[in-house]
């Protein structure tokens, strides 16, 4: 049985933004979303959509720890459950380690891998989401985040599998 989780919606009267926990948001059907990821998949624009998916994550971890002061391991977490209240899946954190930039994550549920969505199926999305949330958890200021699907439920897995690792900038980038 699914759980019924509330969670206010705020209407600007007199713009007609939405916000939940005072995030501008728009809904849309998780096809539809789909669709315009696997769109963008393999694209031109790829690039641009991963940049401004890391930011996002990025921005959205600076506000919650302003607002909370929670450390970066807490944040990360809390980033997640964020995804998952806005109907991105279901995520389920294994480990977030911000002293050497690594985490895993499963995400249950992934709209982009939603038997009948339009395009290729792939969580491509969360690379970016995941490479900024843990690119502003970590530690070490010279390290990045990067992260790597290990499994897909859209190849059949039981659910879609994320790791996130270190990398370094160097001279010969």
């Amino acid at each position: 049985m699914a759980s019924v989780q509330t969670i206010p919606v705020e209407i600007d009267e007199s713009s007609g933004e939405w916000r939940l926990n005072g995030t501008p948001v728009l809904v849309l059907p998780r096809e539809d979303m789909a669709q315009l990821q696997g769109t963008v998949a393999g694209s031109p624009a790829e690039s641009a959509w991963q940049a401004v998916a890391r930011r996002s994550a990025r921005q959205w971890c600076e506000a919650e720890a302003a607002r909370s002061g929670a450390d970066a391991a807490t944040v990360f977490a809390r980033y997640l459950d964020s995804l998952g209240q806005r109907g991105w899946g279901r995520f389920e954190l294994l480990y977030c380690r911000p002293g050497d930039c690594g985490a895993a994550i499963r995400v249950h549920n992934s709209p982009f891998t939603v038997a009948g969505a339009r395009g290729p199926r792939t969580c491509r999305t969360f690379l970016a989401w995941f490479e900024g949330a843990m690119g502003w958890a970590c530690d070490d200021p010279d390290l990045f985040a990067i992260a790597e699907e290990r499994a897909c439920t859209a190849s059949g897995a039981e659910a879609c599998e994320f790791v996130v690792r270190p990398g370094v900038a160097s001279d010969d980038d």
